[in-house]
């Protein structure tokens, strides 16, 4: 019984990472650079990515131009 657990979860450990999602960047910016950077690299890097932001005021011309059908999420930090 336990041999066919373990070979059950090395299975299902070994597929895992076809099953659908790609593993992205977590960003975490607190400056206008650093936050215009994380959505460049988001925009290009063909997979789900996360940008913490930090609290404060972001001032500047920001764009996110990106034809991938990954997802970009932005979290407050």
């Amino acid at each position: 019984m336990k041999r066919i657990l373990i070979t059950a979860v090395l299975v299902s450990l070994f597929f895992e990472p076809v099953s659908g999602t790609v593993e992205g960047a977590t960003f975490c910016v607190n400056t206008p650079e650093t936050f215009q950077a994380a959505l460049n690299t988001g925009a290009s890097n063909g997979e789900y990515d996360i940008i913490r932001v930090v609290q404060g005021t972001y001032i500047g011309n920001f764009s996110y131009n990106s034809s991938e059908l990954f997802s970009l999420t932005m979290i407050r930090s």
